[in-house]
C-alpha cells in the first residue's frame, strides 16, 4: 500500500504502522519498503518482513551488503556463519557482515515480524522487485509461483552480489549391481559443503560418476556433518573413505583454528580410518609472501598435510576470478586500488578439473602450480571490469607500503610459467552467466 509521506522538519519522514512505499511477496514473505535508498542517498534500505510459521529464506551469502535484523514479533532462529543456531525473540538484533552465509526461520506458531536494514541500500530493493510479486492481496502469498523457477532466482540474485548455494540431490542413476562394484569413495570437506571450489569439485566428480560424500557444518540432508573448528563429527565423516579432497578454508575468520588446527584434526581422523590419499588445495606463492596472515596459515596447513604420514598431493592455484570480482565490488565511489599489484586470476572450474584429475591418480606430493592465462595488475583488471559493467568510477592507484605489498608487486602470487587456465578475465562474466544450477 503506497504511503503519502508527511514531511517533517529537516526532511524527516513519518511512516505509519503497516504502511510503506511498496509491498511485495518474496519467497512467501510479505516485504514492505519502509525507507528506500533513494530517500537515504544510497546509504541504507529498511524493510519490514512478515514471515509465516516455518517460513524464511534459503541459506545465502550477500557479498556486497551488511545486514541487521531486529525482531518485532514472534520467535526466529538464525543460522550464522559458524553453523550455530541462534534463537531470537522480540527486541533481539542479529547482525550479519557481508560475505557470511546465513538464513533465518520463523519457528513460532504465528506470523513473525522483523525489521531488516541493509547497507549500502538499493541492491535488495532491485532484487526484490525483479523476483517478487506485488502484494495486491496482503493475506495470501503467491509463494509457489515465485519459487517454481529457482534457477532463474539464483541467476538474478548473482547479479546483485547474492549467492544462493545450490541444494544438490544424490545421484540415483546407478543400479545396485553397479553401485556394489565401487570400492572407492571420495570425500570433499568444503566450507558449508557449498564453497565456491568445493561445489565445482563435487560437480566434476558427479560427472565422472564417482561416489562422493560432502562433509559440511550445515547439517543439510545431502551432506555428512563434521566441524573442523571444534573437531567433532570427523571420525564419522571419513569412515569408509579412500580419498579426501580438502577444499575447506576460512580466509577471514578463525583461519588458524580452521585451516591449520582443523586440517590436523581431519587428517588424524583420516589416519585412524585408513584413508589412502589426501588432495589439498593451496595458493601460489604462500612461501614467497608469508607476511600476509592467511598465506602464512595456508603454508602451515601445507606442512600439516606433508607431515601427516598419509599419502598426499598438494596443488597451488592463483586467485580465482570470483575472488578478484569480490574485491572490485567492494570498492567505493572513488576506487582506490593498490598500485602495481600483480595477479593471475584463473577460472574456478579449471582448478576443479585439475583437482579431480589428481584425486583419481596416485599421490604425487607437490605438483606444478596452476595459474590463469594472463598476469595483470589489479588496476588493469579493475579498468576492464568497469568498462564491461558500464561504470564510471574514478580509479586511483595508491602506493601501498610494507612487505606484503612488495611481494604482490614482485609477482609472488603469480606463476607465469604455469599458464594452465584458458579463460580470460574478460570471458569470465559471460561464462558465469551461462552457468546453471545442477
Amino acid at each position: 500500500m503506497a504511503t503519502e509521506y508527511r514531511k517533517a522538519e529537516r526532511g524527516s519522514r513519518h511512516v505509519p504502522p503497516g504502511e510503506g512505499s511498496k509491498s511485495l511477496w518474496v519467497f512467501g514473505e510479505l516485504v514492505t519498503y519502509k525507507v528506500t535508498s533513494v530517500q537515504t542517498g544510497g546509504v541504507y534500505s529498511l524493510f519490514e518482513v512478515a514471515t509465516h510459521p516455518g517460513g524464511g529464506p534459503s541459506p545465502h551469502v550477500q557479498h556486497r551488503e551488511d545486514e541487521s535484523f531486529y525482531v518485532l514479533e514472534g520467535e526466529y532462529e538464525f543460522l550464522d556463519d559458524d553453523g550455530r543456531i541462534v534463537r531470537a525473540g522480540p527486541g533481539s538484533l542479529f547482525y550479519v557482515p557481508r560475505g557470511n552465509l546465513h538464513s533465518y526461520k520463523n519457528v513460532g506458531e504465528r506470523y513473525g515480524r522483523a525489521l531488516i536494514c541493509q547497507t549500502p541500500g538499493g541492491l535488495h530493493e532491485s532484487f526484490f522487485e525483479e523476483i517478487g510479486e506485488p502484494a495486491t492481496n496482503r493475506s495470501r502469498s503467491p509463494a509457489t509461483a515465485v519459487l517454481s523457477d529457482i534457477g532463474r532466482i539464483v541467476e538474478v540474485a548473482a547479479n546483485y552480489g547474492i549467492e544462493i548455494p545450490p541444494l544438490r540431490e544424490r545421484h540415483t542413476g546407478e543400479d545396485d549391481a553397479e553401485r556394489s562394484r565401487r570400492d572407492e569413495r571420495i570425500e570433499v570437506p568444503s566450507h558449508w559443503g557449498t564453497g565456491l571450489l568445493g561445489s565445482r569439485v563435487v560437480d566434476r566428480l558427479g560427472e565422472a560418476r564417482e561416489d562422493v560424500r560432502v562433509m559440511s557444518r550445515s547439517r543439510r540432508a545431502d551432506t555428512v556433518w563434521g566441524d573442523l573448528l571444534i573437531g567433532e563429527g570427523l571420525d564419522e565423516a571419513v569412515e569408509g573413505v579412500s580419498t579426501i579432497m580438502h577444499c575447506a578454508s576460512s580466509p577471514f575468520r578463525k583461519t588458524g583454528q580452521v585451516d591449520v588446527k582443523g586440517t590436523r584434526r581431519l587428517l588424524q581422523a583420516a589416519s585412524r580410518s585408513g584413508v589412502s590419499h589426501v588432495v589439498f588445495i593451496s595458493i601460489v606463492g604462500v612461501d614467497r609472501n608469508p607476511y600476509y596472515p592467511y598465506f602464512r596459515h595456508k603454508l602451515d596447513a601445507e606442512q600439516v598435510v606433508e607431515r601427516s604420514g598419509l599419502p598426499w598431493t598438494t596443488l597451488r592455484a592463483t586467485q580465482f576470478h570470483e575472488f578478484v570480482l569480490k574485491q572490485l565490488l567492494e570498492l567505493g565511489p572513488v576506487a582506490l586500488v593498490p598500485k602495481e599489484f600483480l595477479l593471475q586470476p584463473i577460472e574456478t572450474g579449471e582448478v576443479a578439473n585439475r583437482l579431480v584429475e589428481l584425486a583419481l591418480s596416485a599421490p604425487a606430493g607437490r605438483v606444478p602450480d596452476v595459474g590463469g592465462p594472463e598476469v595483470r595488475t589489479f588496476a588493469n583488471l579493475a579498468c576492464s571490469y568497469q568498462e564491461a559493467a558500464g561504470r564510471h568510477r574514478r580509479l586511483v592507484e595508491v602506493p601501498v607500503p610494507g612487505k606484503v605489498a612488495r611481494a604482490f608487486r614482485e609477482g609472488a602470487q603469480t606463476c607465469p610459467e604455469r599458464r594452465y587456465g584458458t579463460i580470460t578475465w574478460e570471458e569470465f562474466p559471460h561464462r558465469a552467466r551461462r552457468r546453471t544450477v545442477p
